[in-house]
């Protein structure tokens, strides 16, 4: 590997110190302005859940799914809340402050328990079930997909692999799956369940039936060969998935078995563009969406939900995360909070880390281009890479 020279370093480091020095200077200038624009974000981020829990309320009343008063409630408040901090940020920054401050405490709390739990004896640490978990902001964990991407290319480039990594030898009984992409749907991430070798993807599959810039539309779940799906995701889309792999008690397993059993008996037939020209519904076409192109490479099948919250996809409220975390459930999983790709990876990482865990592996599947071409059965090695924590 050609090393960059060290002139380069040392204007790096020239650029980034001028950077800093301009910013502190800025900073001291204008601290009335900074921090009324700190109630200002704030207030912007109040108004997107406004907008989130409005149009849910309309997709809600629409469908007649239940949740509607709820729903109703929670962009009245929203509403009013961004509303006041945007009619006097100075006066309401001290509320700002306050809450801010609530959140690095109780964050700062739980990160303190989470090291009491690590040195503690094995036999202790069994005797606790529950967790105290306080997931990222949704601002920030939107983010983290995209910091991700950028720290994985980095390492490709620089050679830095790892295979098969895990914290023991126990074969994990499911898999999580979060997608990375440069664009597209999964630029934010994405994230589903593989069980048994079959992975159980949520998500806006029907092309036809699409709203708001794509962000409403159907519900429906994507059946898949894992080993299938997993190849051409990275090789005819373009992606990086890192997976997680949980280990599950027998109970937890049935548990995960009835789940996804509901939400087949839930739904119906679903078919792509592609599997409706081969039953010679429609004409011949450019079957270029992806539903049909993971019908052809990946064997999938489709479900459309046919009730219930889950029944309509809304990118900002019912998502993939929120068909993950059912099939995993509460007792597998204690994740709370708003949920996304970015919270899901955060939380599966931290435990991935930690001693004691169900999480007991982590890999990246990558473009095969990138390296010689391997075999991606689940009983063989798998092309993976260790990830900074």
């Amino acid at each position: 590997m050609i090393k960059p020279k060290k002139e380069y370093k040392l204007f790096d480091l020239i650029i980034k110190a001028i950077i800093n020095i301009l910013f502190g200077i800025i900073a001291l200038t204008f601290q009335k302005t900074i921090l009324a624009s700190i109630t200002v974000i704030f207030a912007l981020y109040m108004f997107l859940i406004f907008l989130t829990n409005f149009i849910s309320f309309v997709v809600y009343v629409q469908n007649n799914i239940k949740g509607k008063i709820i729903l109703f409630f929670n962009f009245i408040t929203s509403f009013i809340f961004s509303l006041l901090l945007f009619i006097n940020p100075y006066l309401n920054l001290k509320y700002i402050v306050i809450v801010l401050s609530l959140y690095l405490i109780l964050y700062g709390i739980r990160n303190i328990l989470i090291f009491i739990y690590e040195i503690l004896p094995e036999k202790i640490q069994n005797k606790f079930n529950e967790k105290l978990e306080i997931p990222l902001p949704v601002l920030l964990a939107m983010l983290i997909p995209k910091k991700l991407l950028k720290d994985i290319k980095k390492d490709i480039k620089n050679k830095k692999l790892d295979f098969n990594y895990s914290k023991e030898t126990t074969v994990p009984d499911i898999f999580v799956i979060i997608h990375l992409a440069e664009k597209g749907s999964a630029s934010f991430g994405h994230i589903e369940v593989s069980y048994q070798n079959k992975t159980y993807s949520y998500g806006n599959y029907n092309k036809h039936n699409r709203h708001l810039f794509d962000a409403i539309g159907e519900g429906i779940i994507l059946v898949a060969d894992t080993d299938k799906y997993i190849d051409f995701c990275i090789n005819k889309k373009d992606r990086y998935l890192i997976e997680f792999g949980i280990v599950l008690s027998e109970a937890e397993k049935k548990e995960i078995e009835i789940r996804i059993k509901e939400l087949m008996n839930n739904s119906i037939d679903f078919y792509s563009d592609l599997e409706l020209y081969k039953k010679g519904l429609i004409k011949k076409q450019e079957f270029n969406d992806f539903s049909s192109q993971v019908y052809k490479y990946a064997n999938a099948k489709f479900k459309k939900i046919m009730s219930g919250s889950n029944k309509v996809f809304f990118v900002l409220k019912n998502n993939c995360t929120v068909v993950t975390n059912y099939i995993l459930g509460n007792n597998i999983l204690s994740i709370n909070g708003i949920m996304s790709p970015g919270t899901y990876y955060d939380y599966l990482n931290r435990l991935f880390l930690m001693g004691n865990t169900n999480v007991v592996t982590r890999k990246i599947y990558i473009k095969e281009d990138n390296y010689a071409r391997i075999t991606r059965s689940r009983n063989s090695k798998r092309k993976t890479k260790k990830i900074a924590s």
